[in-house]
């Protein structure tokens, strides 16, 4: 599925060049470690197919629980507060956050502002996929 992933992504940025606008792809570190983890493993090939470079800046400062547990954006946005770190500066840098799936926005919501907070100029969200039974 991979391969097909990056095919998909091509297009997507074929058709909406302003995604293009990015110096580095960031993934969103994950809610479960696992010993493969896909985002990494797609962040890694789309890097290889636009030849810009991955940042595993990100990294969890506490565990969280899944966000689709939560059934309020209070909820979601309370479980995620704090829950992140970067490690090295952003410094003027163009982002592609990239995550696996938006339910509520809040994880990117987070993500977002830490990354800004931390010196980057511009950011933007790639998702898989959305789900569709979000309160916001």
């Amino acid at each position: 599925m991979l391969p097909l992933l990056v095919e998909h992504t091509l297009a997507l940025f074929a058709a909406h060049p302003e995604m293009t606008d990015f110096e580095l792809i960031v993934p969103v570190p994950p809610s479960t470690p696992r010993p493969f983890q896909p985002l990494e493993a797609y962040c890694q090939a789309l890097a290889e197919a636009v030849g810009k470079p991955v940042k595993n800046c990100l990294v969890k400062t506490r565990q969280t629980r899944p966000q689709k547990e939560m059934k309020t954006l209070a909820q979601k946005r309370a479980n995620v507060a704090g829950a992140f770190a970067v490690q090295g500066e952003m410094a003027g840098g163009r982002i592609l956050l990239v995550d696996d799936l938006c339910d509520s926005g809040a994880t990117l919501e987070e993500v977002t502002r830490l990354l800004l907070r931390h010196g980057a100029r511009q950011v933007n969200t790639l998702t898989w996929t959305r789900t569709i039974h979000v309160d916001a």
